[in-house]
């Protein structure tokens, strides 16, 4: 059974004509809006570990990359459904972003016409349902997983949720095994995808209650107290499949998360501060639905957030709670679609707090759709009394399409490349510690130390205990050839993290820098006893492997080739770890390359220290390498 909205008698049923215009209308004024994405790049965060330096995403789609798929926490997260297909994006684009750029596109298109169809099929309303997909497509809070290339298990997640809602619906009118089957297979794969999607069994409970409206009894439609009923309790029975499926996600959401390190402790972020965040931040999501102004990809995690505004936020959430359950009978899309918004934000609100932000406009990517119901259904409800009621649709798509599309377009514009996203971010927003830090890896890889060091600088005051910043902002002082202030920072981060080895390496590179030989070498070899990737020598079979490394290598280094033959150098020590011809080698084309510390930090290592130069050489290419570049040392020592 399906309920409409409200007794609108106006309103015609829909024709296949006003379907295609209206399915025609959003895919134009989406590729409108973000065709300019042709001409983007990847960005520094996250792109490394999901494309630009990940092997497995680079060498396409493999039997190995398959395997590879189904079994990583790689980037803290098990979703085979994302490696696959950004490695299918590389056999069929190769390494271009703009063809990963154009998947997120089409997924994104696909996902506002498979909401325009569920609507307008189980409503019959063609302009409410078109009004929801529109605002869906054009929307700028939903620009962040469509122009990031690893926000690509939001859209696809995504994708397999509104399919999943078409099937159900499907399912709904004429329930059987194979279309329950094929919903938990559409779920199973979106839980593949992306861990938030596992509130979709409370979703479809939603759905249930409108605009499917299965609570109803017989041809009268008789309303029973809400969810207390017989009916109600076969409903829920009938979610048991979906909900288990979402305890198994949940889980292994969980545990990729701890493999990876990325759930914050209470320690570090107490249950207060969590309960006011979160508050906050549902409050912050609904004023960016309603009034998307400073959007960034950054929102600082803030340690104490303000209660008072926590508070505020907890009033106006119950208003507005109360506000659209209370008439629920007569508003069901009020409340589903409400209860929708604050329910399928819940995996993400922080109460399991995952990552160094507050939030993210990425997540109220299905959220939003409940807000979005809310405004399309209520607008309708108002316009469909009006004796003008076509002129003033005409009216309000205009209107609303016109005011979000030159928006959408202008944040579109802030994902071209990593300078833009972080100056926005930093422009938008007060005391980004992460988007100064993120803006001044970016500018350091350019070789733009002086800009770097200020941004790394303004990090490390608004953030003074973290040592990564200490570490970044000591790299640029050093890549300037300011080893003293570069040693000061270096010691500050020791002091901040005494467990890390990184900061007790560059106190070692430092030590070397101006000649203290022994001081280097007991920094370096208490990096080494911190350091638990610490490599041991290997098998015999794998020497044989490094030694063609090491030829290929010479090859380079005799046609002074110095950063081929540097790769194939590590290449032989990754293969072999303790293979000290290839660290010699390696020392050597260092300084025949202009990098005279690189090669001092080797040579101070004592000549049968072996495992020592190994870990030094290693430690240069692991935490040094991308912004101590050859180049910039050549540079440096013609100075």
């Amino acid at each position: 059974m399906v309920l409409q909205a409200d007794n609108c008698s106006e309103t015609a049923a829909s024709t296949g004509k006003q379907r295609l215009a209206a399915v025609l209308l959003i895919v134009v004024l989406t590729v409108a809006v973000y065709g300019q994405m042709a001409g983007h790049g990847f960005v520094t965060l996250d792109d490394s570990l999901y494309v630009t330096q990940n092997p497995h995403v680079r060498s396409g789609l493999t039997p190995g990359g398959v395997k590879w798929a189904f079994t990583t926490f790689h980037a803290e997260f098990w979703h085979p459904m994302v490696w696959l297909s950004l490695m299918a994006d590389t056999s069929l684009y190769g390494f271009v972003p703009g063809g990963y750029l154009f998947t997120n596109l089409l997924l994104h298109i696909l996902n506002a016409i498979f909401v325009f169809y569920f609507f307008e099929l189980a409503t019959s309303r063609v302009w409410e349902s078109f009004i929801v997909a529109a605002l869906f497509a054009l929307h700028p809070l939903h620009v962040e997983p469509v122009a990031w290339i690893s926000e690509r298990k939001e859209l696809l997640g995504a994708f397999f949720w509104f399919l999943s809602m078409l099937a159900y619906y499907s399912y709904s009118q004429k329930p059987g095994f194979w279309r329950y089957l094929l919903v938990l297979l559409l779920f199973a794969l979106g839980i593949m995808s992306k861990p938030m999607v596992v509130t979709f069994p409370f979703a479809m409970l939603l759905i249930d209650y409108w605009p499917l409206a299965r609570d109803r009894a017989g041809a009268t439609g008789e309303v029973k107290p809400l969810f207390l009923t017989k009916r109600w309790a076969k409903l829920f029975a009938e979610k048991i499949p979906l909900i288990c499926l979402s305890v198994a996600g949940s889980v292994l959401a969980i545990i990729a998360q701890q493999h990876g390190g990325g759930i914050i402790s209470v320690e570090k972020f107490p249950v207060t501060a969590r309960i006011a965040n979160i508050f906050i931040s549902y409050g912050n999501y609904l004023k960016k639905a309603v009034w998307p102004r400073d959007l960034a990809v950054i929102y600082p995690l803030i340690k104490h957030p303000d209660v008072g505004a926590a508070i505020a936020w907890l009033l106006v959430l119950a208003v507005i709670t109360l506000a659209c359950l209370y008439p629920v009978r007569q508003q069901r899309w009020a409340a589903v679609g409400w209860l929708w918004f604050l329910g399928t934000l819940v995996p993400v609100i922080g109460i399991v707090k995952v990552g160094n932000f507050s939030m993210a406009d990425r997540y109220a990517y299905i959220p939003l759709t409940g807000i979005l119901v809310i405004a399309a259904f209520g607008l309708g409800a108002l316009v469909c009394r009006l004796k003008t009621m076509r002129i003033w649709r005409i009216v309000v798509t205009a209107v609303l399409v016109g005011a979000f599309v030159p928006i959408t377009f202008l944040q579109v514009g802030t994902w071209k490349n990593s300078g833009t996203l972080y100056g926005h971010a930093i422009k938008v927003t007060r005391g980004n510690y992460l988007a100064h830090y993120s803006m001044g890896n970016f500018l350091a890889s350019h070789g733009r130390m002086l800009r770097a060091i200020l941004h790394f600088s303004r990090a490390l005051s608004l953030q003074p205990d973290n040592a990564l910043f200490a570490i970044s902002l000591g790299r640029a002082l050093a890549a300037t050839g300011r080893w003293r202030q570069a040693e000061r920072f270096f010691l500050r981060a020791r002091r901040n993290a005494p467990e890390s080895p990184v900061p007790y390496f560059f106190v070692g590179c430092a030590l070397a820098a101006r000649h203290d030989i022994d001081g280097a070498v007991a920094s370096f070899s208490a990096a080494m006893k911190k350091d638990e990737m610490a490599v041991e020598p290997d098998n015999p079979q794998k020497q044989i492997m490094a030694v063609r490394c090491l030829r290929a290598g010479l090859e380079q280094e005799q046609k002074r080739n110095y950063n081929e033959a540097i790769r194939q150098y590590l290449k032989a020590l990754v293969i072999f770890p303790g293979y000290p011809d290839a660290v010699e080698h390696l020392a050597r084309v260092y300084l025949l390359s202009g990098d005279p510390v690189r090669s001092l930090g080797v040579y101070t290592v004592p000549a049968n220290e072996e495992k020592l130069r190994v870990f030094v050489c290693r430690g240069y290419e692991r935490w040094q390498k991308d912004m101590l570049s050859c180049k910039r040392w050549e540079e440096l020592s013609k100075k």
